[in-house]
């Protein structure tokens, strides 16, 4: 192993194929490209360069990984607006920054040849290389996805932009097919919960999983939660793709809500009715007021009109 920092002080170094490239049985270095870029030692050293076309040079030696770059392509990548010439010399600058600032790991990571630039195998972790191993059998790995792909780093040439869009649809896209198949599945009502917001987490307009995240709670007798997971589909629908849920999925939040479900406004209570007035006995319809009889006198018949 070189000292410390003696692969950064000659420039011959750079041109040559006489760095190890054996590779190593330990990971030395942790690189997470998804979400805010961050790379750490097996000390918990930060070893992430402080300029952003550095860091972007190591970005795209690592989405290589283990497949060698040509220098010329990354040249052409980060310094497209630039002659040739300048750009191959400001690539080696940078990778003398790089070297730098990979230096506390006291190991050599970057094998450099005159032609190419990779990085050394098993010595580093890779964040996205543990996505695109994911598989139906085993998904954990995908709940790395929490971000987009190096998003602390757009704007750095129109060429490394437009490879870094291709790159984040790749990697969403092969993450959302291995999601979508484990919600084809027939799951009991917990684990389609799980597999749907695995789903969203990759792909947040996702309907169809928003609709087994309906389902779902609807089985479990949770009909609030299902109508709230309309609720946020519908929301997130607007802000994304100013859009509204499919007639399918307004099918389903009928269904889910019934027929005592519907969003029409309660009957106002019936107004109290006023007490009746006792009813007059007819013998005392009209009558002069007299002497009231007593409780055991017989009932004095009404008059019919043929006896008057």
């Amino acid at each position: 192993m070189a000292p410390k920092g003696t692969m950064g002080e000659t420039p011959n170094r750079l041109s040559t194929a006489s760095m190890p490239t054996g590779a190593l049985d330990h990971v030395v270095v942790r690189l997470r490209l998804i979400g805010q870029m961050e790379a750490w030692t097996i000390r918990s050293e930060s070893v992430l360069p402080a300029g952003r076309k550095t860091r972007a040079l190591l970005a795209c030696i690592a989405m290589a990984a283990p497949r060698p770059v040509l220098r010329g392509r990354l040249a052409e990548q980060l310094w497209s607006r630039r002659p040739e010439e300048q750009a191959r010399a400001s690539l080696r600058q940078e990778i003398h920054r790089l070297l730098d600032a990979l230096s506390p790991a006291e190991t050599d990571i970057l094998i450099i040849t005159r032609d190419h630039l990779t990085l050394r195998p098993g010595a580093v972790w890779i964040d996205v290389e543990e996505v695109v191993r994911a598989t139906a059998a085993q998904p954990a790995s995908l709940a790395l996805l929490d971000g987009d792909l190096l998003e602390d780093l757009d704007g750095i040439d129109p060429n490394f932009d437009a490879w870094l869009h291709s790159e984040r649809e790749r990697i969403r896209d092969r993450a959302r097919g291995i999601a979508e198949s484990l919600l084809k599945e027939d799951l009991e009502p917990d684990a389609a919960i799980a597999a749907a917001q695995r789903l969203l987490a990759i792909d947040r307009s996702h309907e169809g999983a928003w609709r087994s995240l309906m389902r779902a709670h609807a089985a479990r007798g949770e009909r609030g939660l299902a109508v709230q997971a309309y609720d946020r589909c519908r929301a997130v629908l607007a802000d994304m793709l100013d859009a509204a849920p499919s007639a399918e999925t307004q099918r389903l939040l009928a269904e889910i809500r019934g027929p005592s479900g519907s969003r029409t406004l309660p009957r106002p209570a019936p107004s109290p009715q006023p007490a009746p007035t006792p009813a007059v006995p007819a013998w005392r319809r009209g009558a002069t007021p007299g002497p009231r009889p007593p409780p055991w006198a017989p009932s004095r018949p009404t008059p019919s009109a043929s006896t008057t």
